[in-house]
């Protein structure tokens, strides 16, 4: 389960803006206005505009774009163009349907409850404005929302800033403003965009007909129908709802969205039900004179009082193995760390790291080198290396500009001279994400795409220039999580020029001599991210499985990096390293 919550807020008109009555028909004609220059914008971005491709000006590409979808629309206040009910899909911008239900509501849900789309409406003038999107897919959260003026900013997790992109199974997520978008492998797509008129949104819900969605939703409310036919549907003229200028309007829910029910956080919420805003409200009901506007309360449910730990010794799972299993988290995206723990603890999934684990029962923690002479100890006596980086522009591709390097500051003393640990690509470098190009905790990752390989040169040089160091004696540095995906993208790593190389007798390693001087070790063994290690001091003997130390004893060698066999769209992997032993018994 992934608890997922996009919240999209933007500051309202101001309080003289907002006063009932002030929605005449000429504000109507600069919203059309600004919805058929945003539309325009976006046309020129889709294959085919008719269609409304999923997360269309995002940075995603989308998985069901040739599959039969159903679309449900929504923008300014709120106007609604498509719903799940319409018989044909529309671009038009007009549409026979209002939606307002100020406060928080439900856009869409799937009938099972695994996922859940809900709106946030504030009042503007005897309407509501559409100021807040979020959706639920399990526990993990996202969260966009007004600071001061206009401005506004993303949040996920426990509160850290949103990263531009993501994917966590098979969640994908994009943003860059003005855009939103967060896709769930064959259940649905939700792109959200900001209005250039005011500060209000349009939604854009994408799902495949074959997925069963809730009623009582705004996209799938059979209440709208007259004569069991759509009103967004040609040919079809429906009766407008009293007060509402010709439209007709889509009913307020059946069962309202409770405080236990909310997606949206109690930050979000502080933001748009601050104490000041109530007389809006009532304004606006008394103005309305009906139920169909009636505001949600705010009031956020408090903390459950059950720990994440108590929740599984219910369950009967031990909390180290959840610990484990969201490791990669804790790295990748710490923000989710704690509610993948909430999930694990709820049910974990011992298939994935089975076979693995039966290898690592079976070992009894030997080593073995590549090269002969072999002493597996002799590991222990060459220095070790400190990973600090400074510079991360691999290849040129960043995140950092200036030199095309990856620089580790001070990795070593080498005869009284401080020496960094240099790092460049002498073959051209395909990265899927080079923001990964990172170091933390003592381990660096280099980043690379599914079906392609780079050779590399790592060398110590005098700190803050190019100049080789003189070696004293061998240092070490080690390979850690070689693995490979469930479909294939192999992990394999060449090194030259290396004294020798350092593993388990038993392995879930592929090792093969290319040259006197070259060996290459390839994964042999399934991994996902949930096993990735977090500290080079603190791995599992599972993870040593995977991993492998070196020694050198000369200022600079080659290694080379490769993905075999590229399957699928995350095709690409992580190759990490760190500056010391992994698998040598050094500190026994």
């Amino acid at each position: 389960m992934v608890r997922f919550v996009a919240t999209l807020l933007f500051v309202p008109l101001t309080t003289g803006a907002v006063a009932a009555g002030q929605h005449e028909d000429s504000l109507s004609l600069l919203q059309k206005a600004a919805v058929k220059k945003h539309n325009s914008t976006l046309e020129s971005k889709w294959a085919n505009a008719h269609l409304m491709l999923p997360c269309v000006g995002s940075s995603i590409d989308s998985t069901m774009k040739d599959i039969d979808l159903q679309v449900c629309r929504s923008w300014g206040d709120v106007h609604t163009p498509n719903t799940f009910l319409d018989t044909s899909l529309r671009h038009s911008v007009s549409t026979s349907y209002q939606y307002t239900t100020i406060g928080v509501s439900r856009a869409a849900k799937a009938r099972d409850g695994s996922w859940e789309i809900q709106m946030y409406q504030f009042p503007c003038g005897t309407w509501g404005c559409q100021v807040g999107a979020a959706v639920r897919v399990g526990s993990m959260k996202f969260e966009v929302y007004r600071t001061e003026g206009k401005n506004y900013e993303c949040r996920m997790g426990n509160g850290v800033p949103c990263s531009a992109s993501g994917q966590h199974g098979k969640v994908t997520w994009s943003y860059s403003y003005p855009t939103f978008c967060l896709e769930v492998k064959n259940q649905f797509a939700l792109t959200v965009h900001k209005l250039d008129w005011g500060a209000q949104l349009d939604m854009i819900i994408h799902s495949p007909k074959k997925v069963k969605t809730a009623t009582d939703t705004m996209c799938n409310e059979p209440r709208a129908l007259q004569d069991g036919k759509s009103c967004n549907d040609p040919g079809v003229t429906c009766t407008p709802t009293p007060g509402y200028q010709g439209y007709t309007t889509i009913p307020p829910h059946e069962n309202p969205v409770t405080p236990e029910e909310m997606i949206f956080s109690k930050e979000a919420l502080s933001k748009l039900c601050p104490p000041e805003f109530e007389p809006m409200y009532a304004t606006m009901v008394n103005a309305r004179g009906d139920d169909s506007t009636a505001k949600v309360g705010c009031d956020y449910p408090d903390e459950p009082v059950i720990s994440v730990e108590d929740t599984c010794a219910k369950n009967g799972i031990a909390f180290a193995d959840v610990e484990a299993a969201c490791a990669s988290l804790r790295r990748k995206f710490p923000a989710f760390y704690d509610d993948c723990l909430v999930d694990e603890c709820v049910k974990i999934n011992p298939e994935e790291v089975a076979d693995i684990t039966m290898i690592a029962e079976e070992t009894d923690e030997s080593n073995t080198c590549l090269i002969e002479p072999c002493d597996a100890d002799d590991i222990c006596s060459a220095t070790p290396l400190s990973l600090d980086m400074s510079q991360s522009n691999l290849g040129g591709k960043g995140p950092d500009s200036g030199a095309e390097e990856i620089r580790f500051s001070n990795a070593a003393t080498m005869k009284g001279v401080l020496c960094d640990l240099v790092i460049v690509s002498t073959s051209p470098y395909k990265p899927n994400k080079p923001e990964n190009n990172v170091a933390s905790n003592g381990i660096g990752v280099i980043n690379l795409d599914g079906g392609s390989d780079v050779s590399l040169t790592f060398s110590m040089v005098k700190s803050g220039t190019n100049d080789e160091c003189e070696i004293d004696g061998a240092f070490m540095m080690s390979f850690l999580d070689v693995d490979k995906g469930k479909r294939g993208n192999i992990e394999a790593v060449s090194v030259c020029g290396a004294d020798n190389i350092y593993l388990r007798e038993v392995s879930t390693l592929l090792t093969e001599k290319l040259t006197d001087d070259c060996h290459q070790v390839t994964a042999d063994g399934v991994g996902s991210g949930a096993d990735n290690p977090t500290s080079p001091t603190e791995m599992t003997e599972a993870q040593k499985l995977k991993s492998f130390d070196i020694s050198v004893s000369k200022s600079s060698f080659t290694i080379q990096l490769e993905v075999k066999e590229k399957a699928g769209r995350q095709s690409a992997r992580n190759f990490m390293f760190a500056g010391g032993s992994v698998v040598g018994h050094c500190e026994e």
